[in-house]
């Protein structure tokens, strides 16, 4: 087993370790989405009723995941995968400082979505098939290693995010009453912690 391991690229840690950050920020934020579309405006939320809220998110996921194929065609055609991935990461970046600055309306809210949709269209598949790449035809055994260890790295990172966004919108940088009860949440901070995790993984 362990010089099974030894024979991965060493692109295969490079990759792991990026799938997993952006697997972690996507978590994270989705986890805490929904929470801080319905929350109060007082609280740090933007006040939407829960189905107008599902709605938009069920918009947002919904192109985001059809954005892949046009992605994939641009970095086929013109892009490749490695610059891909470079603008995808970037954009992810450009895309949560947009929800971290943005006012307390749907409109500027939609613009940072927007962004994160044209991020994962340059993303979401093309880091799959970078790990792919990394072998030879004949390497069939390796590569179906280094898939199985590349999904562990993404339910790694997807199980972190979650854990780490509800510390900081509830704990970490909640504004706490005097009674014990979150006056504020943190949710914000969520966006500013996944651009800086999506700035690393541009590093």
């Amino acid at each position: 087993m362990s010089q099974e391991k030894q024979k991965h690229p060493i692109g295969l840690s490079l990759v792991n370790i990026s799938i997993a950050l952006q697997s972690y920020a996507g978590y994270a934020v989705s986890s805490v989405l929904i929470l801080f579309f319905t929350a109060d405006i007082n609280r740090n939320g933007l006040g939407l009723s829960v189905p107008k809220a599902a709605s938009i998110i069920g918009l947002y996921q919904g192109v985001n995941y059809m954005g892949s194929l046009v992605g994939g065609y641009i970095t086929d055609k013109w892009l490749g995968i490695q610059k891909s991935l470079m603008l995808g990461s970037f954009l992810t970046a450009c895309g949560y400082m947009v929800l971290f600055f943005a006012k307390p309306n749907i409109g500027s809210i939609w613009l940072g979505l927007i962004v994160l949709i044209i991020a994962g269209a340059f993303f979401k598949g093309q880091i799959s098939t970078l790990v792919g790449s990394l072998y030879r035809e004949n390497e069939l055994s390796k590569k179906d290693a280094a898939y199985s260890i590349f999904y562990m790295f993404i339910n790694i990172g997807s199980f972190f995010g979650p854990i780490i966004a509800g510390l900081i919108s509830d704990k970490w940088f909640a504004k706490v009453a005097a009674d014990g009860e979150i006056a504020a949440y943190g949710y914000k901070y969520i966006f500013l912690m996944c651009a800086i995790v999506m700035i690393i993984v541009c590093a």
